[in-house]
């Protein structure tokens, strides 16, 4: 017998639980990061910690909600660690531009522009994203990469 699922009748109330498990999830997701990042780079006691440089590949813009909460957890996060760290952050836009299009532009210039830049973590946000980088082992080899994928499946072939 299906289970009875509770359903919303108040549209605010609804909006509002949403916002909190988006909040959650979040939360949840930029701990992870934090936490990663925090291992992925060895420290020295003797000296002070290098910068960790962190490149941040958005697939949409800054001013989408969901990019403008995740860049703030993100400093956060990154500030509450107490490591020293510059972020690079480029942002795909594929939410205005065909995402196809996008990865034969954005892939180029990310690499041209980053050549010379020496890149500790690489963060990768969001589906278009992670499926034009997931295909370009050959930028930055010897950095951590994190993919940050939330709401649909990837494929096989982008794992």
């Amino acid at each position: 017998m299906p289970r009875n699922h509770s359903t919303c009748i108040d549209g605010e109330a609804c909006r509002k639980n949403i916002w909190v498990t988006l909040r959650a999830c979040l939360a949840v997701v930029l701990l992870a990061i934090t936490f990663s990042i925090k291992l992925s780079v060895p420290s020295h006691a003797e000296a002070p910690a290098l910068p960790l440089n962190i490149l941040l590949i958005s697939a949409w813009h800054e001013e989408m909600p969901w990019q403008t909460a995740f860049l703030k957890g993100l400093k956060s996060g990154l500030k509450a660690s107490g490591r020293p760290h510059r972020l690079f952050i480029e942002h795909m836009d594929a939410g205005r531009f065909k995402a196809e299009a996008q990865e034969s532009i954005v892939l180029p210039y990310i690499k041209n522009k980053y050549r010379t830049q020496p890149i500790d973590v690489i963060l990768v946000e969001s589906l278009p994203a992670v499926r034009m980088f997931r295909q370009s082992n050959n930028f930055k080899p010897g950095a951590r990469r994190l993919y940050i994928q939330s709401g649909a499946q990837l494929n096989q072939a982008d794992r």
